[in-house]
Formats: C-alpha cells, structure tokens, sequence
C-alpha cells in the first residue's frame, strides 16, 4: 500500500486538524493510518480533506499532544491498529524471552524462557498422563489430567441431567441443571417483565431481561420527573455527576409542520440528522445551563441564576465536558424547536422587560436583584424555569423555558466570516470548526454604516475592516423578517431552515437580526432581559466575536442518545 510524504506540514498543540503546506495526493492520508511529523511519535489519521479553498488537510483523531510544528516533513503510513505501541510490545517480547527447550519444560526451573504449545504440552504429558474413565468416576486418582470427555463420564455417573420438569419443581437434589434447565425453571417460577415494568421498577415478581433493561440507573429524582412529565422529561446525570432536567423532542418532518409559506420544503429537519443519518429524538435542556454552589462544570435545573460572563469556547467546553453525545445547543436544534413552536401556535414570551413580558406585563418571575418587575434599574435577569408555562416551547410546564429573553444564549455550527454565512449542513457537533462548509450567502448591509441588512451574493457596503473581530464598530440591524435581499440573490433552502433567510412571505416567528459584516461573529440567540419586541425566537445577533463574554449571555446544553 502506498505511504504519503509532505515535505512542509503545520500543526499546533492541542489542535486536531494539520495543514498540508507541500506534499502528495491529500487521499493517499487514509484514515486510521499512522501520521509522524519531524521527530516525533506517530499518531492517528482520521481522515484527509481539501477544505473550502481547496487546502490540504489532515484531520487527526485526537488533538495534537506534543509541542507545535511548522513547515516539518511528514509521513503517512496505512496500519490497522497502533503500529508504534504493537512495534514496542513485539520488541519487548522478542528481547525479553528465550524459547524454552524440551528439557526445561519438562523440569519447570526455568522461569525465564517462553512455553510454545508444543512444550505445554510435552510438560503436561510428561507429568500427567491423561486419566481413563474408570479413574475420573472413581476419583481416587490424583496425579492424572481429566479430560472433558472423562469429566463428563464422571459428572454423568455421579449425577444425572434433571428434566424440564424437575428442573420447574426443583424439588430433586441430585440432578444437574443444564443451561436450558435453568432458563426453564426461571421462565416457570418468573417471568420476564417488560420494558415499562423495568422503567417503572414495581414488577417485583419478575425478572429483568438483559434484551430489555434501558434503565440502568435509577433515582427518586429522575423517577419524579419522569412520571410528573408522562415521560416528556428526564434526568441525565453527566460525567461530573451533575443532574441535568432534559426535554425529549420526537423526530417530526417538515411537512407536517403545514408552513408553506416559510418555504421549508419537507423530508426531515437538520436538527434529526447527523451526516444525513436520522435520530428519532433529541434532548434539548429544560432550563438554561446554571452552575450551583459547591459543584462543577454545569447542571440543568430549575430555580438557579443562568451560567452567565462565558466566551463561546468557553461554553462550548462546558458541554462537552458533560461526556459522550453532549454539545452546546445548535442552530438546527433552535430551529427546528422555533418551527414546531410556530407550528402549534405555542410561541413562547419571556423575561424580555426587566423580570416581566414586555407584550403581557402579568407575567413575571423573581429578579436576581429581587427588584421590581418592569424597573429598568438593576439586573433585571431571572431564575431558570421560574416563569409561567407560556415562557415555555409548548406553553406547559414540561417545555423547553427561557428560549426568549432572560438572557441570549450560545449556538453551535453557524458563524459570520467577513459578511459570509458558514454553517454544518445538518447536526454534526463533532465536525472541526475549520471544516464547516462557506455557504453561497453573504449579510450585506444597506449603507456603509450599517443600516439594515440584506442578503446578497457578495458584499458591497462593508461596515468594518476584513478580518476586525473587536466587538465594537458599525453594524446592521432590522426586524428578521424584514431582511432585504440584494437584485439577484439566489435564495438558500437551508438558511430558511435555520431561520436566517425569511422567506417571501413569511410574517413570523418575531425578533430581531442584528450583524456585523467584518471579522468573526459567532451567533447568540433569543435576546435579553431588556430586549423588549426585539427579543423572540427569530431573535439572531451576529455582532459578537468568540472571545465575547457578558451577563446577559449564557448557554444550553443538548444531548445526543
């Protein structure tokens, strides 16, 4: 099989993804090889690929772990396993021992050289000859090897195969129980339970099936939520031991939605695909991401101040620390929970003035400053899920809360790149940021000190320098649905959605778009506390960048099962 070389690759510390600056055919990398770069151990391939400007890059399966390399040879080798650690292990093995000779198995002194099997066993003959029948029923015999074939004579001889029915009355003593006997005689005495038995742990009588046991861990918490919630909520204990109230969301398709005028076209949403492989649900957080007082990393759980003051990574992080299949809530997640919101006519209000609804002043929830609901003074945020069920998805108390005001929330798999859209083709949270794919839609703005802003193929009124990320200077601004669209535009059935192209004639769901065309933006979503008619779940800010981090931005975690 063919190797591949590059004379000059560039890698940093930490990083999966290795930029091919000259080398050969990026698809003679192949995945699951090994990859050395300068002098430094091998490590594994996960797979090669030519980004969106046609660079070659190798993407490794876990981030780079010695010091950083720049213009470096490297070489890449097809392997089917760890080639370096099965190379040491053999080395070891090879250095270490000695075959063992004839003589020395037979005397067993020689600790130091290695058996064959042809030495076990010339030992074995040598010191146990093979006992017959007579000798393994009478058991008098101490010296000889009992073979299965005699084992069995002797076993028989001493104890016959109980029958089915004996086995069911287990009232005989003397009988072998086969494995079937066994499976039979449990089967009698106690069935099996089924899977809403073993989810409700009262069968008491019954034992569990290894085919059907789903639940391994149980708790009066989770217990509680599941049977309050019909089972439309659970609780997911994280790798830190943190409890996190989830929503389970079914699978549904677009159609089903009956939007037409969103121009959604139909088959699954984003949100249910990972690689254009569908998942029949997805959990999404209860409440907003919140960090308890003497606990780590972050919980899901009502009555608790958002985790406020983190940078996206920051965010990002704190999710996928959770373990496997944990992420920072998507774009297609929000989107596709925005849709089936409008869809049910269940678009949630919030915590958009100052503790209260700016469009239904009776609800209200308690302030962090425990200030008045309405009063523009002070910190106007509020507790997870302590508002009424319409701040929730579904306007009931088992829903997704806080979606809309309180305070904006991180989003994964979508970024504004100079004016250009970039974002997954559907749920894929583990693709490398640097792979997301440029899609053909630029957010121009309508002057070149922002105004508002108008979808385009390219950029002619930039309000800011290419590659600026500050969070300050000119931006756009306009209701979402009022988004202009440049002569010429070709629309993107994605971006609709995702929520960022409204279509021709859609009026709803409300919010505001916010963006600045230059450097890295990074979305938040829903808006804040004092977002007023500008907050809602069409509410998308693309002004801030990466490293952005203030009090009335938090995050929610989902999870994949």
């Amino acid at each position: 099989m063919t190797w591949f070389t590059a004379t000059s690759v560039t890698v940093n510390n930490g990083q999966t993804v290795v930029s091919v600056n000259a080398g050969d055919d990026i698809q003679l990398a192949q995945e699951s090889g090994g990859l050395i770069i300068g002098n430094n151990p091998p490590v594994e391939i996960k797979r090669s690929y030519l980004d969106g400007s046609n660079n070659k890059k190798i993407e490794l399966r876990s981030p780079w772990p010695y010091q950083s390399q720049s213009a470096q040879p490297a070489v890449a080798f097809p392997t089917d396993g760890d080639l370096a650690a099965a190379t040491a292990v053999l080395k070891q093995l090879i250095d270490g021992f000695a075959l063992a000779t004839q003589a020395q198995a037979e005397q067993g002194t020689n600790n130091t050289a290695a058996m064959t099997a042809l030495r076990v066993k010339q030992a074995v003959d040598f010191y146990r000859a093979f006992a017959t029948n007579a000798e393994a029923q009478a058991g008098t015999n101490a010296v000889k090897v009992v073979s299965p074939a005699a084992l069995k004579a002797a076993i028989d001889s001493q104890r016959a195969y109980a029958n089915k029915a004996e086995a069911e009355a287990g009232t005989d003593n003397s009988k072998v129980l086969t494995a079937l006997r066994v499976k039979e005689a449990i089967a009698a005495q106690r069935p099996f339970a089924t899977q809403n038995e073993m989810n409700a742990g009262t069968a008491t009588d019954k034992v569990a099936n290894p085919a059907t046991t789903t639940v391994i861990v149980r708790d009066a918490y989770r217990a509680s939520v599941e049977a309050n919630s019909g089972g439309k909520n659970t609780v997911v204990y994280d790798a830190q031991g943190n409890p996190n109230v989830m929503v389970v969301v079914p699978r549904f398709n677009y159609e089903d939605l009956n939007l037409p005028l969103l121009e959604l076209g139909t088959g699954t949403p984003t949100a249910f695909l990972t690689n254009g492989v569908p998942r029949s649900e997805i959990l999404i957080a209860k409440y907003l991401a919140s960090t308890p007082s003497g606990t780590s990393g972050c919980s899901v759980l009502p009555g608790f101040q958002p985790r406020t003051s983190v940078n996206f990574d920051a965010a990002k992080s704190l999710c996928t620390n959770k373990g496997a299949g944990w992420h920072l809530m998507s774009r297609h997640e929000w989107a596709a929970i925005a849709l089936w919101s409008l869809a049910n006519n269940t678009i949630p209000r919030g915590n958009t003035f100052h503790g209260r609804a700016h469009d239904n002043p009776k609800e209200t929830a308690r302030r962090f400053d425990n200030g008045l609901p309405g009063d523009s003074g002070g910190t106007g945020r509020t507790d997870t899920g302590k508002g009424p069920a319409t701040w929730a998805h579904n306007h009931t108390d088992f829903g997704i809360h806080d979606l809309v005001g309180n305070v904006w929330e991180w989003l994964d798999q979508l970024k504004l790149q100079d004016g250009r859209i970039i974002c997954t083709p559907d749920n894929q949270p583990d693709m490398a940021e640097a792979s997301w794919p440029a899609t053909t839609a630029w957010l121009d703005a309508s002057t070149t000190s922002g105004g508002s802003n108008v979808l385009s193929n390219s950029v002619t009124n930039r309000v800011g320098a290419i590659g600026d990320n500050q969070n300050a200077g000119n931006s756009a601004s306009n209701t979402w649905q009022l988004t202009g669209r440049a002569a010429g535009y070709t629309p993107v059935e994605l971006l609709r959605r995702l929520l960022i192209e409204p279509a021709v004639n859609s009026g709803l769901p409300t919010g505001n778009l916010w963006a600045r065309n230059f450097g890295e933006r990074l979305p938040i979503a829903g808006g804040g506390w004092d977002n007023g008619s500008r907050a809602g779940l069409s509410a998308l800010n693309l002004n801030r960048s990466r490293s952005n981090s203030f009090s009335d931005v938090g995050f929610r975690p989902a999870l994949f099962v």
